[in-house]
């Protein structure tokens, strides 16, 4: 019983939900491309063995082997995305396939034979092989966590970029409010501010970068801000180009040029509790720390939304703090 505690409570930390969703997933070929496939011939050397049921052989024999998340408990269509290196020398003729190479079973489950399915299609510059004929291979990826295939074209068109659209039921833990929250100010902790951006519901990222970059591009009123955070050497639109995740990690390097450290120093941390007002949580947490060996002890109110059923800081009103105070004291 001492071994289960610490499964058990990490278990009870956690709820799940349950969705239908589309997800894309890379594939491993994507390393390669661009890259040329010709269509798989299954009667030439090496010619493909029906009855070779070995773990490894349709791995081996397909060009490619994609990972189904483990999220997924169920999917209910699957759809190969393959981009092409496109250019004006395709007629009628040009083709763009996929072999999916798979296994029949039996009443009982068990693999008989292996098969071969395919979908084939005029070339594009963006090929969708949706596999809605074939759905009954569906149980057997799922159960594989894997699908084996070869995409290919008739022309020498390079294959650019390969990747799975997976529609099905998606079962993703949330983390508890209070195990996000504690994440956040560890992370304050060991990585920094200028790490602290993931923590951040996107809206937040968004809506911060394109009042800080109306600023930046306000004039020169704003240059020692902008010296503090990016440097005056980095243009705008250099700036401009940054994900709002790199922009506000970038953007929290002001914390260490102005107090001379980048990490939050704690002597306590205590999670209080939370409560829920309509869309939003609020968790209240007790932080100590020591400031010129005074210690000092506040309590915070931290807000969080749900973004994609995880749950994500809800910063908004913190942030336009911190633009109005910039604000005011370039106008001082």
């Amino acid at each position: 019983m001492r071994k289960l505690l610490p499964f058990i409570l990490v278990l009870l930390s956690f709820t799940t939900t349950a969705e239908i969703e589309t997800v894309e997933v890379s594939s491993s070929l994507n390393f390669y491309t661009p890259i040329n496939i010709q269509e798989p011939d299954l009667f030439s050397e090496p010619i493909f063995d029906i009855n070779n049921l070995s773990n490894g052989y349709l791995p081996f024999y397909a060009f490619t082997t994609v990972s189904i998340p483990d999220y997924f408990s169920s999917i209910k269509r699957i759809c190969i995305k393959v981009e092409h290196n496109i250019n004006d020398n395709i007629d009628y003729q040009d083709k763009s396939g996929v072999k999916i190479f798979t296994y029949r079973t039996d009443q009982l489950g068990n693999k008989t034979l292996n098969t071969a399915i395919g979908s084939r299609e005029n070339l594009q510059k963006i090929n969708t092989h949706c596999l809605d004929e074939s759905s009954w291979i569906y149980s057997h990826i799922l159960t594989d966590r894997s699908i084996n295939f070869t995409p290919y074209t008739n022309n020498t068109m390079a294959i650019a970029n390969v990747s799975l659209l997976i529609t099905g039921d998606i079962s993703k833990p949330i983390a508890s409010t209070e195990q996000v929250v504690t994440d956040y100010f560890n992370s304050l902790q060991t990585t920094g501010f200028n790490g602290s951006a993931i923590f951040f519901h996107p809206d937040t990222l968004e809506d911060f970068k394109d009042s800080i970059m109306a600023l930046f591009e306000n004039g020169s009123s704003f240059s020692v801000l902008r010296m503090m955070t990016f440097g005056m050497d980095v243009p705008l639109d250099v700036i401009n180009t940054l994900s709002p995740e790199d922009f506000m990690n970038r953007f929290l390097n002001i914390i260490k040029n102005t107090s001379g450290s980048n990490t939050l120093i704690m002597k306590s941390f205590h999670y209080l509790g939370e409560i829920d007002d309509q869309d939003k949580r609020y968790a209240l947490v007790k932080i100590a720390s020591v400031v010129n060996r005074i210690e000092i002890t506040r309590v915070e109110v931290v807000p969080l939304i749900l973004y994609e059923n995880q749950w994500k800081l809800d910063l908004t009103a913190q942030l336009d703090a911190i633009v109005q105070t910039n604000i005011a004291s370039s106008n001082l």
